[in-house]
């Protein structure tokens, strides 16, 4: 699978079977820090799949449950549909752009009419949404925060798809949405992909456009990507 959180998950065991080998040699602060570091990925790598224990509240865990959450909807979405798609999560796109060689898709549905992006924010509170701004403005009942804006992440995510895909010869559209379910929108401006707020809105999104000319295999587009990514440094 084109999957980031098995290198995160390889990462966390690394690390805590590592400082804990090392903590029963010398029991020093550097390698309890290493092991409580692989603890910490561990535990965000299982909120990330909707198996983080209660403890995990906060941005981070609203974040881990809006992308479990957007990921079970379109993937019973898909399976609905005959079976015809792949639903991923935290899929790897190589992009040279980058300093790390890669974009990450928080969930991505590949089909046979188009590619699919959604980048899932968790944040909470009413959200001023401005294209044009670097960030969201956020009101919630903790005070005033900002939010990187994330309908320009998704312009540079679904860019660097549309690269790679011309790159090895896949002519299928690609399409992108901000899903942000903790969230009320306030737009300013025009905006030009859809900021959702509820999931249910997620399958008719991806749905809506497999009456059109089906252009390739679904698995092919993730094959592609799998082989690619496996050739990229480790994160």
């Amino acid at each position: 699978m084109v999957n980031a959180s098995k290198n995160r998950k390889a990462l966390a065991y690394s690390a805590m079977i590592a400082g804990l080998a090392w903590m029963y040699l010398d029991a020093g602060v550097i390698p309890a820090s290493i092991a409580v570091f692989g603890l910490v990925l561990w535990f965000v790598e299982m909120a990330s799949a909707g198996l983080g224990p209660v403890f995990l509240d906060g941005a981070l865990a609203r974040g881990a449950a809006a992308e479990a959450q957007a990921f079970r909807v379109l993937k019973r979405a898909v399976k609905k549909h005959k079976g015809k798609g792949r639903v991923l999560k935290n899929v790897l796109i190589p992009n040279p752009r980058s300093s790390l060689g890669s974009t990450e898709v928080d969930v991505a549905v590949f089909t046979a009419a188009g590619v699919f992006i959604v980048e899932v924010k968790g944040h909470e509170g009413t959200a001023v949404a401005d294209a044009k701004a670097q960030e969201w403005v956020i009101y919630g009942r903790h005070g005033v925060s900002a939010l990187r804006n994330p309908v320009r992440q998704l312009n540079g995510q679904i860019r660097a798809m549309k690269n790679f895909l011309r790159q090895v010869g896949v002519d299928v559209p690609v399409y992108g949405a901000v899903f942000m379910p903790n969230a009320e929108i306030r737009r300013r401006g025009y905006i030009a992909y859809p900021v959702y707020t509820e999931a249910r809105f997620l399958p008719a999104f991806t749905l809506s456009k497999q009456a059109g000319e089906q252009k390739t295999e679904p698995g092919r587009i993730v094959s592609l990507l799998e082989e690619a990514v496996s050739i990229l440094p480790a994160r």
